[in-house]
């Protein structure tokens, strides 16, 4: 809901004065404020300002950023482009319990019995609160989506490079693996062995990873975007990466654990 900052809004009788939201008024002259009784010129006529709205950060409206003349004066200034009987926004204030929704529903059929068009032909939109959140959960599922087809292909690339890791590292042991089976460790042993190691190597990987995205929210934060670091969400990503070392280095484990160990002792 919109509110006045200092001054008052528009009414009908009101000719050649301005309603501006707060970020034209305290951000858009540089160091100079805008204030009430303060001159603006729109298209080469001024305007008396009589009005400040108070910061609403809306994103739909975006109200902050708007400039307010009675509707007739913007007809006169912009004749080339707004036509007699046209308007282009309509803003509804209803009743403290009322039906939003149904309200809605009663504007778009009165505008589609106006406007001579049936359902699903509308050239005209009705922004309610259901309608906000509809769009603005789907922007999250596709963002959702994204962020997860980009973590999945982090997981696989990080895998891949992994099982590599254990791979060579299995390759370059080969020997030290026969003496241990020499005296006496089982498969078992072995393969907890690389398993761990292999999950030492998630973990590590996970912990320069959150390290990197606290670094970024810490970023984002100056900027004056909201974050929130939940310890549970760190914790579980310092198991998941260990989870996914340990099955990422599954198979390089089992193949040393597998070695013969004559054929391990003869390895040059």
């Amino acid at each position: 809901m919109l509110e006045i900052e200092e001054g008052r809004f528009l009414i009908e009788i009101d000719r050649n004065v301005v309603l501006l939201g707060n970020d034209i008024a305290m951000d858009s002259f540089g160091k100079n404020k805008i204030r009430v009784n303060n001159y603006v010129n729109i298209n080469g006529k001024k305007f008396r300002v009589i009005g400040v709205l108070k910061k609403s950060g809306e994103s739909f409206s975006d109200m902050d950023s708007a400039i307010q003349i009675h509707i007739r004066d913007a007809r006169n200034l912009f004749s080339e482009i707004i036509g007699n009987n046209e308007l282009n926004y309509i803003d509804i204030t209803v009743k403290n319990n009322a039906d939003v929704e149904q309200i809605g529903e009663e504007v778009r059929e009165e505008m589609r019995n106006l406007h001579r068009v049936k359902e699903n032909e509308e050239d005209f939109s009705i922004i309610t609160p259901k309608f906000i959140n509809e769009t603005v959960g789907m922007i999250t599922t596709v963002l959702t989506i994204f962020l997860g087809a980009v973590a999945a292909i982090s997981l696989v690339v990080g895998g891949v490079g992994i099982a590599n890791t254990m791979f060579m590292s299995v390759t370059e042991r080969i020997k030290e693996i026969g003496i241990l089976k020499a005296i006496g460790a089982g498969e078992k042993e072995i393969l907890s062995i690389f398993l761990i190691e292999s999950g030492i190597i998630g973990l590590t990987g996970g912990i320069v990873g959150i390290l990197f995205a606290i670094l970024i929210l810490l970023v984002i934060k100056n900027f004056g975007v909201p974050v929130f670091i939940d310890i549970f969400v760190i914790l579980g990503a310092f198991l998941f990466s260990f989870i996914i070392g340990i099955i990422s280095g599954f198979i390089p484990a089992r193949d040393a654990a597998r070695i013969s160990p004559l054929e391990a002792l003869r390895y040059e």
